[in-house]
């Protein structure tokens, strides 16, 4: 298979149910394209110290859940926003 770009924005207003079947949703179209290379870019208002955030919500925990799951890393660092 070829490489996969996957552009990804999820509104701060959505639940976390709601967030839990949109990368469900996302999972499915990136496995199929496993083992090629794979990017991931988006604003998923999701907060972890795992991408640099000093502080952290549910999105951010389950967005690292799925980020192991799918054993992708995470090439962002930083605190300064993308958005102001």
């Amino acid at each position: 298979m070829g490489e996969i770009v996957v552009g990804m924005y999820f509104s701060h207003n959505r639940d976390l149910a709601q967030f839990e079947e949109y990368l469900g949703r996302v999972s499915t179209e990136i496995v199929r394209h496993l083992p090629g290379p794979v990017l991931v870019a988006g604003d998923l208002n999701a907060k972890s110290a795992d991408w640099g955030s000093s502080v952290a919500n549910a999105k951010g925990k389950v967005l690292a859940e799925w980020v192991a799951e799918l054993d992708l890393l995470v090439l962002n660092r930083g605190s300064v926003h993308t958005c102001v």
